[in-house]
């Protein structure tokens, strides 16, 4: 069976249209609906992720631009569990996990793969002798 080979113009309509979906999605989910996450998490894959057989739309379409990075700085050695984009709430409903703000001290423009590739959760296993020894 023959591929359909997308041409730059429509490559570019389906990068606009995720970009569109993925603004309205961040609206909905900072008014309260944390089931956007889901669809957000979908759109980022339309956009970005590969395969051997698969490939993305920014694979395709190779956009000249520098992403922006706001998590905290991810620390190898810290013993506990990190998540470098979420805060921790704990309030009277119990503990929430909550998107960090834009107000952050840190800001880092990165190329693609070091974006897509920043760790951004880490949950060690540590046991007592880790922690002493």
């Amino acid at each position: 069976m023959t591929k359909y080979k997308l041409s730059k113009q429509e490559l570019q309509d389906h990068w606009d249209d995720q970009i569109r979906f993925i603004q309205k999605s961040i609206k909905e989910f900072d008014r309260g609906d944390e089931k956007e996450a889901q669809r957000l998490a979908t759109h980022l894959r339309v956009l970005f992720h590969e395969t051997q057989k698969s490939k993305s739309i920014f694979g395709q379409l190779k956009p000249q631009i520098i992403f922006y990075s706001s998590g905290d700085l991810y620390t190898p050695s810290n013993l506990f569990t990190s998540w470098t984009l979420l805060d921790l709430m704990v309030s009277p409903e119990g503990i929430k996990y909550n998107a960090k703000s834009n107000n952050q001290s840190r800001c880092f423009f990165l190329m693609f793969n070091d974006w897509w590739n920043e760790i951004i959760f880490d949950d060690k296993k540590i046991n007592l002798p880790d922690v002493i020894l």
